[in-house]
């Protein structure tokens, strides 16, 4: 006659045993919704952004541009202009705050001010910081031209002077001219001129004929053709 088996395990030690297996089952099956659910809102809030970021102006649209100008079509180094062209458009401080977070959702965790920092140069960077600076708050809000905005221009301009190319000096002419248009009026240009003065100790008008030739644009134009106030 077989010889009955027994367990070494009385009904205590199997009950822990089995509470123990459905514990451990029921963190696994939380675990699995708990990170494929956040999986699928990130996906859902990825899509929405890439939708919203065919919008002009809007801030998706920021967002997406920029990371579009750092990949520049896969060719090498970044696109500038259109970094630029970004942060000229953004209307306001707060506008950037909020393309920085959309720009999060649209990389799937990137850090903007990081990629700015590791894309362009230090003047590049310093332009980019000085166009924001000279932005209202509050999108809606009218822009004055005050002692402040001088001074970022005037910060602009010198960041434009002092470009490199490999090491190399060289000017950043699409950054100067770009400081150029936005100057409002030609009394704005006079305060601009004494404010470069102030901080440099040099004469903006001697510096842009330095750096600019007869090829290039003529910036006296562009000023001239600016209203008196």
């Amino acid at each position: 006659m077989a010889k009955q088996k027994t367990s070494l395990l009385n009904q205590t030690d199997k009950k822990i045993i089995r509470v123990a297996v459905y514990g451990v089952s029921a963190i696994a099956v939380g675990s699995i919704l708990f990170f494929g659910g956040r999986a699928i809102y990130r996906k859902r809030k990825e899509g929405k952004a890439e939708n919203l970021s065919l919008n002009d102006n809007s801030t998706q649209n920021f967002a997406k541009r920029l990371k579009m100008a750092f990949d520049n079509d896969g060719w090498w180094g970044t696109d500038v202009e259109g970094v630029r062209k970004v942060f000229t458009d953004l209307p306001s401080k707060d506008e950037f705050v909020k393309t920085v977070k959309e720009y999060k959702n649209l990389t799937k965790g990137g850090n903007l001010i990081k990629d700015l920092t590791d894309e362009l140069t230090n003047s590049e960077y310093t332009e980019m910081q000085n166009i924001l600076a000279a932005k209202v708050q509050k999108t809606g809000q009218k822009k004055i031209f005050d002692a402040a905005t001088a001074i970022s221009y005037c910060k602009r301009l010198k960041a434009g002077f002092d470009y490199k190319i490999v090491g190399l000096p060289a000017t950043d002419k699409e950054a100067v001219k770009q400081v150029l248009n936005e100057v409002p009026t030609q009394a704005a240009w006079n305060i601009i001129k004494i404010v470069y003065y102030k901080l440099y100790a040099k004469y903006l008008e001697v510096e842009l004929d330095s750096e600019l030739d007869v090829f290039d644009f003529s910036w006296r134009a562009i000023i001239n053709l600016k209203p008196k106030k």
